[in-house]
C-alpha cells in the first residue's frame, strides 16, 4: 500500500528561508560594491510576441528574443531580481497584442519592482516581420522576411522609444560601369572602324551578341540598418502595427530603389537589371539617399544608420555611418 507524505506549509516556508541569497548580504565594506553600473540583466531571452495580422483582425506568433536590463545605482545594492524580469516577459509580452503601449508598461513594471536599487530601465524586443512582396513585373507574390528591433527605454522618467530596421538591397559600382562601358566604347570602335556606311540593323546585331557586352559592372548584395524615432506627435495607439512598420519598409527600399527581391520570373529580373542601372550606388550615396529621405520625414526622425557593401571585388565590405 502506497503511503501518503503530509507537507507542513510552516516547514516548507523555513526550508525557504534558509536558502542562502549572498546578493543581500551588505556590500558596505567593499568599495567595488558601491560603485553604479549602468545597466544589469539579460540579453537573448528567448519568447514570442502575438503580432497582428495586417488584413484580418486575427493575431499570430512570431519568435523573439528579448534584452531587458535595469540601472544598478540606488542602495547600495549586490545584485538585481533576475528571475523577476525573465517571468514578466514570458508572462507579459505574449499577452496582449503588440504595441509600443504594452513595452511601456512591462518596462515601467520592471522599474517598479527595483525601486530600491534602480532609478532607469530599458528592454529591446527583436524579431523578423513578415511581409508581402509583390514582384517587379510578373505580379507574383512571396514573403520577405525584415529583421526589426523595438527599443523602449526609462531614464530619469525620461521615455525613450524607437525602431530598428534592417533592409536588404543591391548596389552596383559606378566606377566599375564607366569602366564596362568604356570597354563596349573601345570593342565597338574596333568592330566597325572599317565601316563607313554602317546601318542600324548592323549595331543591334551586334549589341545583342555576346561581342556587344564584354563587360559587366560588378554588383553585390548590400544592406541598410536604420534606427528611427516617432515623431511625437505621430504617436498614437490608434495606429495598426503592422501596417506603421510596412510604410516605414516601404519608404526605406523606395528611397534606396533598388530592393531585394523574392520570386521572380525572367520579366521582373530584368526590370531589376534596369533599376541597377539607373541606380548605380557608392555606398556613401546610399547613405546620402537614406539620409536625404529621412531628413524632414512626416512621421519618423532619423537617429541613425549605416550601409553595408559586401563587396563581390574585394574580400572586405564597403560601409558607410550617418
Amino acid at each position: 500500500m502506497r503511503s501518503i507524505c503530509y507537507v507542513n506549509p510552516m516547514e516548507t516556508e523555513k526550508s525557504k528561508s534558509s536558502l542562502p541569497d549572498v546578493a543581500k548580504e551588505s556590500g558596505s565594506t567593499n568599495l567595488l560594491h558601491q560603485l553604479d553600473l549602468k545597466w544589469v540583466g539579460m540579453q537573448d531571452i528567448e519568447s514570442r510576441i502575438l503580432w497582428p495580422a495586417n488584413s484580418t483582425d486575427e493575431t499570430y506568433f512570431l519568435p523573439a528574443r528579448v534584452q531587458i536590463q535595469v540601472s544598478l545605482n540606488k542602495g547600495n545594492c549586490r545584485g538585481i531580481h533576475m528571475s523577476r524580469l525573465f517571468l514578466m516577459v514570458q508572462e507579459k509580452l505574449g499577452a496582449k497584442e503588440f504595441s509600443f503601449q504594452l513595452l511601456r508598461e512591462i518596462l515601467n513594471e520592471s522599474l517598479f519592482t527595483h525601486l530600491e536599487m534602480s532609478d532607469s530601465a530599458r528592454m529591446q524586443i527583436d524579431f523578423e516581420i513578415p511581409k508581402m512582396q509583390t514582384s517587379l513585373k510578373s505580379g507574383i507574390s512571396s514573403i520577405r522576411n525584415y529583421p526589426v528591433s523595438f527599443e523602449v527605454k526609462n531614464i530619469l522618467g525620461q521615455l525613450q522609444e524607437s525602431i530598428e530596421l534592417k533592409v536588404l538591397y543591391s548596389s552596383t559600382c559606378p566606377a566599375s560601369g564607366a569602366l564596362s562601358r568604356q570597354l563596349i566604347q573601345n570593342r565597338f570602335q574596333q568592330v566597325f572602324s572599317d565601316k563607313r556606311n554602317l546601318s542600324t540593323e548592323d549595331v543591334e546585331k551586334w549589341l545583342i551578341s555576346t561581342d556587344g557586352m564584354i563587360a559587366t559592372p560588378h554588383a553585390q548584395r548590400s544592406w541598410a540598418k536604420i534606427k528611427f524615432q516617432p515623431r511625437p506627435e505621430f504617436v498614437s495607439e490608434s495606429f495598426a502595427m503592422p501596417l506603421l512598420c510596412e510604410n516605414l519598409i516601404k519608404d526605406v527600399e523606395f528611397a534606396l530603389g533598388t530592393p531585394v527581391q523574392s520570386a521572380v520570373k525572367r520579366i521582373d529580373e530584368q526590370e531589376f537589371a534596369r533599376l541597377n542601372s539607373e541606380n548605380m550606388m557608392f555606398c556613401e550615396d546610399a547613405a546620402r539617399k537614406l539620409k536625404g529621405y529621412f531628413l524632414d520625414h512626416l512621421q519618423w526622425k532619423l537617429v541613425d544608420g549605416e550601409v553595408h557593401h559586401v563587396e563581390s571585388l574585394h574580400p572586405h565590405e564597403a560601409v558607410a555611418f550617418f
